[in-house]
Order: structure tokens, then C-alpha cells, then sequence
């Protein structure tokens, strides 16, 4: 808690604010490991459960390969309702899709970064492969 406090301010999480947080990080590897494992050991079951639908969401995907024109790509959902959608397209575009969707509509835009790493509209045809899925 004393952590969380502390890093919304600037510099508060240095080791004369959190001595004990600075020691921590300074024990051996293994140890912090175990610590961790400790921690994240009550969420296990929940995590295992959500792996597991996730897993079946995945798996019930409607696949098809698109083309998005001047970057931009709009879908008509036709009142079907999805729980996710999956974007997979190839890195070497350098294309980030941006996706926004409602009951009635799904678009995607597709951005890139320019020299100082601003986001700009993507130009031209960026092919990809769009998953909608529901169980």
C-alpha cells in the first residue's frame, strides 16, 4: 500500500521513501521469485478458470482475411452481439489497429508511428485477418 502511495509522486518511490521495498529488491533473485509466486498463489484457480474460456472463446472464432482500405475498415455487425475480436495482421506493415466497436458497428483504423513515435493515419491497403467471437 505504502508503494502505491509513494509512485504517484515524483521520486517518492526512491530507497529512503520505501527502505523495505528498496531491500526487497535487492535479495537474491530466487527470493523474489518465491515472493511473488507466494502472492499470486490465491489467484491461481481464478486464473486457470479464465484461461480455460478464453481458450474456448478463441476457438469459437468466424476467421476471414479483409483488406482495409486507406487504412480504415467498417463492419456492420447486423444485431449479432461478440464477446472479442481478434486483429491479426503481418508486423513488417508497421500498421497498429485502433478498434471501436457498439451493437451496431465495428471499425477499425489502422495508425502509424512518424519519426517522433506520434500516431498518423495509416496510408494505403493494410491486409489482415479479423476473428469475431462468441459462445
Amino acid at each position: 500500500m505504502s508503494i502505491r502511495s509513494r509512485t504517484i509522486i515524483a521520486g517518492g518511490a526512491c530507497e529512503f521513501d520505501l527502505p523495505s521495498y528498496f531491500a526487497w529488491q535487492h535479495r537474491h533473485h530466487e527470493a523474489r521469485q518465491r515472493d511473488i509466486a507466494t502472492w499470486a498463489a490465491p489467484f491461481r484457480p481464478l486464473y486457470d478458470s479464465l484461461a480455460i474460456v478464453l481458450k474456448l472463446l478463441r476457438e469459437s472464432a468466424q476467421r476471414s482475411t479483409l483488406s482495409a482500405l486507406q487504412g480504415s475498415y467498417q463492419q456492420p455487425l447486423g444485431g449479432k452481439s461478440f464477446q472479442m475480436v481478434q486483429v491479426r495482421l503481418d508486423a513488417a506493415t508497421g500498421a497498429i489497429p485502433e478498434i471501436s466497436a457498439n451493437k451496431y458497428l465495428l471499425w477499425i483504423r489502422f495508425t502509424s508511428q512518424d519519426g517522433d513515435l506520434r500516431p498518423r493515419p495509416f496510408e494505403g491497403s493494410v491486409d489482415f485477418e479479423l476473428s469475431l467471437c462468441n459462445l
